[in-house]
């Protein structure tokens, strides 16, 4: 069923078009004006997360250009942006509890009304959206609820927050559907009640570790690149952002960061052949991990070279002094 947008809706979207395209505009003259050779680096930062993972960079302060803007966000994506991938890893990777429940929740179009769908004949995403904000948000009342009760019975119980992040994704016949990456357990049936869609519309697997949780989302949010969803893509709850918060590390003299420049040209080849990368902004090296073994699109077995914990605490002590263990290079 199609429905014709209002004349007051009209002028809206024609409006926020037109300032979005005067922004733009606003951007790309102060950008001509604005020559980055010129800009002296004021200090070079290091993130610790707690997962170990390191990322560095050199930053100026004070603005870098006159009336220069940030760009607008658009209203509909193709994909999950680089830093929203980022993201959705670091999540994975420093919870400080694994998660390792997997759930997805679908639409049966035979249960739904004919102004449900949009005139592709595909679910509607504003209700689609909406239907999963109300699963979310009975599903996170209900955990707090459930661990409020077992502290009353038991005063000593440590209650242990729900945590979870979520992504969105378009199937082949255009329906929206959600992937929910958890560290509770939640009953099946009981889902399937508060989802109310069809029997079949609730699936759940279990994750072994945070290796393999984080290829499991990564393969989701990087194969769908075409899908045009409109709103958020993802979303990460607050309990999952509060633990992924960096620990922060800063040098802003020149002769300081002037060390640490020297000091990354002549590890370059060793960060890189430890999973890392360095730019001319900057560098990063991966958590710490095992050696993995796996098979490649061909059936060869290979082996991707894991990271020791001491060659970040080591790396780190080399620019700041604050690590652990020294590098054995």
């Amino acid at each position: 069923m199609a429905f014709r947008e209002s004349s007051t809706l009209q002028k809206i979207k024609y409006a926020r078009q037109a300032d979005q395209l005067a922004a733009q505009a606003l951007v790309s003259e102060s950008l001509k004006n604005f020559d980055l050779d010129n800009v002296q680096h004021h200090g070079f930062s290091v993130s610790r997360y707690p997962s170990g993972e390191l990322t560095g960079g050199y930053f100026t302060t004070g603005r870098r250009g006159k009336n220069l803007l940030p760009p607008s966000r658009p209203s509909a994506t193709t994909e999950v942006s680089r830093p929203g991938r980022k993201k959705i890893r670091r999540a994975v990777e420093n919870s400080h509890c694994e998660l390792k429940y997997f759930f997805t929740l679908t639409f049966a179009p035979a249960t739904l009304k004919p102004w449900h769908f949009d005139i592709n004949g595909a679910v509607r995403q504003d209700y689609a959206k909406a239907q999963f904000i109300r699963f979310r948000d009975t599903v996170s009342h209900s955990v707090i609820r459930r661990e409020k009760a077992k502290l009353k019975t038991n005063p000593v119980y440590e209650i242990v927050p729900f945590k979870y992040l979520w992504v969105a994704e378009l199937q082949q016949n255009g329906n929206i559907h959600f992937h929910i990456m958890s560290n509770k357990y939640l009953p099946v049936q009981w889902l399937k009640e508060v989802w109310g869609q069809a029997a079949n519309s609730v699936n759940v697997k279990t994750l072994n570790n945070i290796s393999h949780a984080v290829n499991y989302i990564r393969k989701y949010i990087s194969s769908d690149r075409v899908s045009e969803i409109t709103g958020n893509r993802y979303g990460i709850s607050q309990k999952l952002r509060e633990e992924m918060v960096p620990e922060k590390f800063v040098k802003d003299t020149k002769e300081e960061i002037e060390e640490i420049h020297e000091l990354l040209d002549s590890m370059k080849e060793t960060i890189e052949g430890n999973g890392g990368t360095v730019l001319a902004f900057g560098f990063s090296s991966p958590r710490p991990c095992r050696d993995v073994d796996y098979l490649d699109k061909n059936g060869k077995r290979k082996r991707r070279k894991g990271v020791r914990k001491k060659y970040n605490d080591g790396l780190l002590d080399l620019m700041f002094g604050e690590g652990t263990a020294s590098v054995p290079f």
